[in-house]
């Protein structure tokens, strides 16, 4: 909320979106995150799934990032991390 107030006094800021659940608690967060997303300048989440689903069903023009929290790469997937 902050941050989407932020933007709309200064439009010039960079405003980056952190989401992580597709799944809406509460109406109030739901609206929220919905905001976040249209007014973000870019989107991070933390996996490929989950940017996928923001591309389909929120139609963003914003860049979307996948921030991997993984340290080490699992067997057979690389990661971030490994630099692969």
């Amino acid at each position: 909320m902050m941050g989407i107030n932020a933007k709309t006094r200064n439009p010039a800021l960079k405003y980056i979106s952190f989401i992580h659940s597709n799944t809406f608690f509460y109406r109030l967060g739901e609206f929220f995150s919905k905001k976040s997303l249209q007014n973000a300048d870019c989107i991070f989440t933390d996996s490929e799934a989950f940017a996928e689903f923001i591309r389909s069903s929120h139609a963003s023009r914003s860049e979307i990032k996948v921030i991997s929290f993984f340290t080490r790469a699992s067997p057979g997937h690389p990661t971030n991390a490994s630099g692969d």
